[in-house]
């Protein structure tokens, strides 16, 4: 490997297995229902669904439509826009925040959690699959590095302690 940042590309690889991994989950979820209507949201509207479930692994009254805007690098009424068409596709819940009335909270939906679960059973079958000949040791220090990228990018989702 180089030492020079913009030959190396090992991230693009990176990108490219996860963007793979994505396609394969989406191919292999479970319905038929669930995966016609995971092929009919826009990519965006999928990542959106993922923002969701990570921003509310620490506050599952829901995250706020302020949050998720910040998370995904779009303003509040374009994400406004977004989730109403996901509130529309009965897969998120816009509900009002206990601490602010004029605030709205966003979460999954019971139909928005079961393609999430579905898609993450599935996730976890491939990658078993690609840890397949690696060491427990080497995926330890890919856990790290991963959990180490996440936290620099997203400091304000670590625990409070």
């Amino acid at each position: 490997m180089t030492s020079d940042p913009y030959r190396d590309d090992t991230f693009m690889k990176f990108f490219s297995v996860a963007d793979k991994i994505r396609q394969l989950i989406l191919q292999t979820s479970t319905s038929k229902k669930n995966i016609a209507l995971m092929e009919s949201l826009t990519y965006r509207q999928q990542k959106v669904m993922v923002a969701v479930v990570l921003l509310t692994e620490n506050t599952p009254v829901g995250v706020s439509l302020k949050k998720l805007a910040e998370r995904m690098n779009m303003t509040v009424p374009a994400t406004s826009v977004l989730v109403e068409s996901m509130v529309q596709n009965k897969i998120f819940h816009r509900i009002t925040s206990q601490t602010d009335r004029r605030a709205v909270c966003i979460k999954l939906s019971d139909l928005g959690m079961s393609i999430m679960n579905a898609f993450r059973a599935k996730m976890d079958e491939h990658i078993q699959e690609l840890y397949t000949g690696i060491t427990p040791e080497e995926k330890e220090v890919f856990s790290k590095v991963v959990n180490q990228f996440h936290e620099k990018l997203f400091p304000e989702e670590q625990q409070k302690d």
